[in-house]
């Protein structure tokens, strides 16, 4: 489900935005308009239709009188060439959103109002058949109401836009497609809008007729208009580049935001598509509309525009929240300008920055001087590479060295790794030295409901069928293990603090914090695969994938057996001689003596098994 928008300027004072809603279906009364005189049949909602801010509606419905200089009349159902066919519309149907926008101050100066009609054409791209006939007169009473002035404005071709008309228009690719056995599906728009007869196109676009409203006459009680020339333009039936999108996301390396568009899910096929437009003569630039709400409350856009190099994006992005301490969220419209015949089609997302998050982007940010600070030394003391004496011992000497010193030792516990994996890049599993590599797929990670400090060498096989590290390119990549369904994911960066992190020899670690147990473990109810990918110039490819189980669902079971006694016991501390002799031992009735024989094990640690244990290995 998606919104998309598409702007086109109809007027210098004018632009309609077309809006395809996914999840907008509309049901109100409408009636069909039948003008024999111009031959032609119309949509508009009855005069009953319920909802008030409906406006697409009888009587405001316009009909032709004369072509050559623009006269219309106003539709009324009590003349004998007008028609009206009325339906109840009891299931909701896909309609589609209309805004018509004018410049922030414009209030009609000169002109008595606009006229907007809509229209496709039948199965046999032949006949017209309006989809929408509405005007606004603002001498009417309380008709400049349905002007509103948005809440937020947006700036296009050296105008501040801030004022709209919002119509209902049926969704022509919706309804095109109601046909059943060749014809229109009875009982639709579809249907009723062409009599059941051969229904609407599925290849003709939507074609837009707006005009402004020059003068008002009124003789006899009739009213009439003379609007400014036809100026037709079309759009498409459903909106195009649905693979187009814009992504935010927060930067790895900093306090800021990077914004790109994305094209078939990446930052690379982004600027391959616009690449492609200039070639085919649709040259178009980007413009980034990035509004910033605190608490809902929208603050001052701020318009970035783009004509090369579109793969960079926007990439500092700070935003500064000026009284928020609890929520705040980023919108960026990013608009597709096409500079041929200025349409734009926009795409859109929203980022939201929560909890501690706010205040790193907050205004009122104090400098720290850290010029006279204390600078503690710290030592990385791991008990198998650094044995430092006890802490009284130290502080001791370094009383000696250094007079008036305020040095103390403390020993800061680091997090250890949790597991560390052997893997190959390649679908098999291989064994080097008694060292067994997981293969693509095999790997298996039993993660803990605690925060998981997991390493894993990656290595590869040469065609000698040796095995070496699999060198991991450092230079503008992002390596990231992930766990991802189709509705969410989750990323893990490298847990460099571990000091453990060797790209060049295939080295990686990452630490899966206790934080993500919850969307880890929506995660696998679909999947329980993860990822090793590695980021490049916004492609990302797949170094490794394994499974992984969490054990608050099922415990570890270690089923192995032992391979090598020798390996497992290494330590030679006493030797032990079994004697053994059974004599009652009988074979086929017949009474036999084994004789005596000593078993030597040379490498029994005096803790590692009992004497019971060691006779059932033996």
């Amino acid at each position: 489900m998606s919104v998309n928008n598409r702007f086109i300027r109809v007027h210098q004072d004018a632009i309609v935005e077309w809006i395809w809603d996914d999840n907008f279906f509309y049901s109100d009364n409408y009636s069909i308009i039948d003008d024999s005189r111009n031959n032609v049949s119309s949509f508009t909602f009855s005069t009953d239709a319920q909802d008030p801010d409906n406006y697409n509606k009888l009587p405001y419905q316009l009909y032709q009188i004369d072509e050559i200089i623009n006269k219309f009349g106003v539709v009324d159902t009590d003349k004998n060439f007008i028609q009206e066919r009325k339906y109840n519309n009891p299931s909701p149907a896909k309609f589609n959103k209309v805004k018509i926008w004018f410049p922030i101050n414009y209030n009609f100066q000169t002109n008595t109002g606009f006229y907007f009609r809509t229209y496709g054409l039948n199965f046999e791209n032949a006949v017209e058949y309006n989809l929408s006939n509405y005007f606004l007169d603002k001498t009417v009473p309380g008709e400049l109401s349905k002007v509103i002035n948005e809440d937020v404005p947006f700036r296009y071709g050296e105008k501040l836009w801030g004022k709209s008309v919002e119509l209902y228009i049926p969704s022509l690719n919706e309804e095109s497609g109601n046909r059943v056995n060749g014809g229109p599906e009875l009982g639709t728009i579809n249907y009723q809008l062409t009599d059941g007869v051969l229904g609407l196109s599925t290849t003709s676009p939507i074609f837009i007729d707006f005009r402004f409203l020059q003068s008002k006459f009124t003789v006899l009680g009739e009213t009439t208009y003379t609007t400014t020339p036809e100026r037709i333009v079309s759009i498409p039936q459903a909106p195009e580049y649905n693979n187009l999108t814009v992504q935010i996301e927060e930067a790895e390396d900093g306090d800021y935001f990077k914004i790109n568009g994305i094209y078939n899910g990446s930052i690379g096929g982004f600027n391959t598509f616009m690449n492609t437009l200039e070639q085919s003569n649709k040259s178009s630039y980007i413009l980034y509309s990035i509004t910033v709400f605190e608490e809902n409350i929208p603050q001052d856009t701020r318009d970035i525009y783009v004509y090369k190099d579109f793969f960079k994006g926007v990439d500092d992005y700070v935003p500064v929240l000026k009284f928020t301490n609890t929520t705040a969220t980023i919108r960026v419209d990013m608009k597709l300008i096409n500079s041929v015949d200025s349409s734009v089609i926009t795409k859109s997302a929203e980022y939201s920055i929560v909890g501690n998050n706010v205040a790193k982007y907050s205004k009122n940010k104090n400098v720290i001087n850290v010029s006279n600070a204390f600078k503690p030394k710290l030592y990385n003391s791991k008990p198998d590479t650094l044995i430092l004496p006890n802490t009284d011992l130290l502080e001791t000497h370094l009383r000696k060295l250094k007079k008036n010193t305020s040095d103390t030792v403390k020993f800061i516990p680091f997090p250890i790794l949790t597991n560390v994996y052997n893997v190959v890049a390649q679908e098999a599993s291989v064994i080097k030295n008694r060292d067994e590599y997981e293969g693509l797929g095999e790997l298996m990670l039993n993660l803990t409901p605690f925060d998981n400090v997991v390493k894993i060498n990656i290595s590869k096989r040469t065609n000698d069928d040796e095995i070496i590290p699999f060198e991991i390119p450092s230079s503008d990549s992002v390596i990231q293990m992930v766990f991802k369904s189709n509705t969410r994911e989750v990323r893990i960066p490298l847990y460099k603090e571990s000091n453990e992190v060797d790209l060049k020899n295939g080295t990686v670690v990452f630490k899966i914090a206790q934080a993500d147990q919850v969307d880890i473990k929506n995660i696998q109810n679909s999947s329980n695969a993860f990822y090793i990918t590695i980021t490049t110039n916004g492609v990302e490819t797949n170094i490794y994938d394994g499974k992984f189980e969490l054990l608050l669902n099922k415990p570890r079971i270690n089923n192995k057996p032992i391979k090598n006694i020798r390996q497992k016991l290494p330590d030679l501390t006493r030797r032990i001689e079994i004697n053994t002799q059974v004599s009652d031992v009988i074979n086929n009735g017949q009474k036999i003596e084994i004789p005596k024989f000593t078993t030597t094990l040379k490498s029994i640690n005096k803790t590692s098994l009992n004497l019971k244990q060691l006779k059932r290995i033996i």
